[in-house]
Formats: C-alpha cells, sequence, structure tokens
C-alpha cells in the first residue's frame, strides 16, 4: 500500500502544532553558530600559544564567520529545492484545467 503524500510544504508548522518548526530553526542556528565558535576557540588558542593576541582570534572568527554563512546558504538552497519540487508534485496531482471536478462533460 503507497504511503499518503504529505500535502504540507517543507518546514510548515500547519496542524503539528505551535513548536514544530522549532528543530528545524534550531538546526539552522547551530550550523552557523558551531563553525563559528570553534574558529573563535582555535583562534584563542592559538593567540595563547603564540602571544599573538587577539590576531588569530580574529581572524578565526572570521573565517567561522564565513564558514557559517556559507553553510546557512546550502541549507537555504537545499530548503528551496525541497519546496520547488514539493510545489512541482502538487501541480502534477491537480486536476488538469480542461476537466470538470464534478465529471460532467
Amino acid at each position: 500500500m503507497p504511503e499518503p503524500k504529505d500535502p504540507r510544504p517543507p518546514f510548515s508548522s500547519d496542524s503539528r502544532g505551535p513548536s514544530a518548526g522549532w528543530g528545524e530553526y534550531l538546526s539552522a542556528g547551530l550550523q552557523f553558530i558551531v563553525p563559528f565558535g570553534a574558529f573563535v576557540g582555535l583562534g584563542i588558542w592559538l593567540d595563547q600559544r603564540w602571544g599573538t593576541m587577539p590576531g588569530m582570534t580574529i581572524q578565526g572568527a572570521i573565517v567561522g564567520f564565513v564558514l557559517g554563512l556559507l553553510r546557512l546558504r546550502q541549507l537555504a538552497k537545499a530548503i528551496q529545492k525541497e519546496a520547488e519540487q514539493h510545489q512541482q508534485r502538487r501541480a502534477d496531482e491537480a486536476p488538469p484545467a480542461d476537466e470538470s471536478p464534478s465529471g460532467k462533460d
């Protein structure tokens, strides 16, 4: 038996409760903040090790910020592609305009 198709667009929160979309937003936020924090931490560590305060920290922040933005851009493109595929599936399932919904000719 085929599985029922989900009529909701990606990341929609209708009929799933008010907190249904939080996971997607939390994931996107973490995908930005993790590289940023990791590279800032690496910069701080290198600054302490080499005595170059704050040079490596600033460079780490810049690299982390850019990598975080690139990851968010990649995520946004994936969401857009998923939404377009969903819209295309819905358009393919819709009856053609020349057919009457009641079945009368």
